[in-house]
């Protein structure tokens, strides 16, 4: 069986088809085989189907409009110009944000096939997925047998980003894609592979700067946070936040998530507290008057994060489920169990976030092993080339980073204000995952950092050696990656 690998896509508007271009070398400019397909590129909007057929009424005969569910229809278009006019009409009328891929991605995603795929050609004439078939190592390494060594392994890095990157994005080959997007693309086709809609506009914002000491050790969590939007830990998601099937009936049940607000009622006067929260300690002392008992408390304790209050013997107060346990078990609190702002993650449905870390997570562990492998056979057989000239390990190690910064940023990107998937209840989710993460890490240590030695950006500076001991078998236990050691 003869192994094609697919190298490129064009689409004809006029015969409205796609065509697909497969050779057995992935460096050639000369196909071995042609393939054409009709197909009716479409999108999703979240409007009802009355509106929708009254707003694209011209088009009658060349578009079709099917209702998705309440609210929500597929607009299916005869070829992709029609489609472009059909998202510019409802997007001027409605205001509504359309995710319009171009027809290539859209046929590859609707068949869950990428570019570099491999597949075979049956005995009608088409074409067929070879599943579990993909290896781009070989064919870097067959593609680039005729170079020298310094030669193959220039070229084997080059090639394993840009093949790895559009492989795993499904975009043409001749795509100029930066870093940045590189998130945004994935996003992008998984919102559209879910029929998932963006209903926020991007909240432009600059990063502020984090000042941290010039030397020292930090420990660096950023690693650890994707797995916890698995399905069997948060399973946070656009579509798996405060579901219509899972809402819990208590407080304290599994889905609730530590950002929900419970409604406590205090049990001292004068009472101060820390939030954990950082956004709940700014929109405290943004809209409480008492701004200047806030300050003096903080001056006269020599604390640099804002504290909540002051309180007194009776006040109720909504506040992070996270400091409401806390201050339960100091005896500072009691819950009212009356008005609380749950929210919740679906037990039921795994969000597509939690699909692509595994997925990420999956091929690390397949390479961690093809690395142990390589590393193997190069001491066991007495190979005198160093690794860093051994291609097969340098196509390893360059996909293997290349992916770990990918999963790494995950987070960081659904929380991140200046973006069209921007969703304030995802981004809380996550900010408050992490500070809950934090907390409950420094609190495993035999020693507990003060809040000032939490950073900002997630890292806890390491003043006590026995911090990384703790830490580290903490994160054993329960069965995380254990968090990198920075030297700054």
């Amino acid at each position: 069986m003869k192994k094609l690998y697919l190298l490129n896509s064009t689409y004809d508007n006029c015969k409205n088809r796609i065509v697909l271009y497969f050779a057995e070398n992935i460096l050639t400019s000369k196909f071995d085989f042609i393939y054409k397909e009709k197909f009716n590129p479409y999108f999703y909007i979240d409007i009802p189907m009355d509106l929708g057929r009254k707003l694209l009424s011209e088009f009658k005969g060349e578009i079709k409009i099917d209702e998705i569910e309440s609210n929500k229809i597929r607009v299916k278009a005869r070829n992709y110009e029609i489609l472009q006019k059909s998202s510019k009409i409802i997007s001027l009328a409605t205001g509504k944000n359309i995710i319009l891929l171009e027809p290539e991605r859209q046929y590859l995603l609707t068949n869950n096939w990428s570019y570099f795929d491999t597949f075979c050609i049956t005995h009608e004439n088409k074409i067929k997925k070879i599943e579990d078939g993909n290896d781009l190592h070989l064919a870097i390494k067959n593609a680039t047998n005729n170079l020298d060594e310094k030669e193959r392994i220039e070229l084997g890095i080059k090639l394993t980003k840009k093949l790895i990157t559009y492989n795993l994005l499904s975009i043409k080959p001749n795509t100029e894609l930066p870093n940045e997007q590189i998130l945004n693309t994935l996003f992008e086709n998984n919102f559209y592979k879910k029929a998932l809609i963006i209903k926020n506009k991007p909240i432009i914002s600059i990063p502020r700067k984090v000042n941290l000491p010039n030397r020292g050790y930090y420990l660096d969590f950023s690693g650890v946070i994707p797995h916890l939007l698995l399905k069997e830990h948060y399973n946070i998601g656009f579509e798996t936040i405060n579901c219509t099937c899972c809402k819990p009936n208590k407080i304290f049940e599994v889905n609730t998530l530590s950002n929900s607000l419970v409604e406590v009622k205090f049990q001292r006067n004068g009472f101060y507290f820390i939030s954990t929260n950082k956004q709940f300690r700014y929109n405290y002392h943004k809209e409480d008057e008492r701004k200047e008992n806030r300050l003096i408390y903080m001056h006269e304790n020599k604390i640099k994060d804002l504290p909540s209050g002051p309180f007194f013997s009776g006040d109720k107060q909504l506040i992070p489920l996270a400091d409401a346990v806390r201050l339960v078990e100091t005896g500072d609190v009691i819950i009212t169990n009356e008005n609380n702002k749950l929210n919740w993650h679906c037990l039921k449905q795994e969000s597509f976030i939690s699909e692509i870390i595994s997925k990420l997570i999956k091929r690390l562990k397949n390479i961690e092993k093809s690395i142990s492998i390589s590393n193997y056979l190069n001491y066991t057989n007495k190979i005198i080339n160093k690794l860093e000239t051994n291609l097969a390990y340098t196509l390893y190690m360059t996909e293997y980073a290349l992916l770990l910064n990918l999963l790494s940023e995950i987070p960081v990107f659904m929380a991140h204000t200046n973006t069209k998937f921007y969703t304030p209840l995802v981004a809380n989710a996550i900010k408050a995952i992490k500070e809950d993460l934090i907390v409950c890490a420094a609190q495993s240590t035999s020693e507990i950092p003060r809040f000032s030695e939490i950073k900002e950006n997630k890292k806890i500076c390491i003043t006590n050696k026995n911090y990384i001991l703790d830490i580290n078998s903490y994160f054993t236990k329960i069965n995380l990656p254990i968090p990198k050691l920075v030297v700054s």
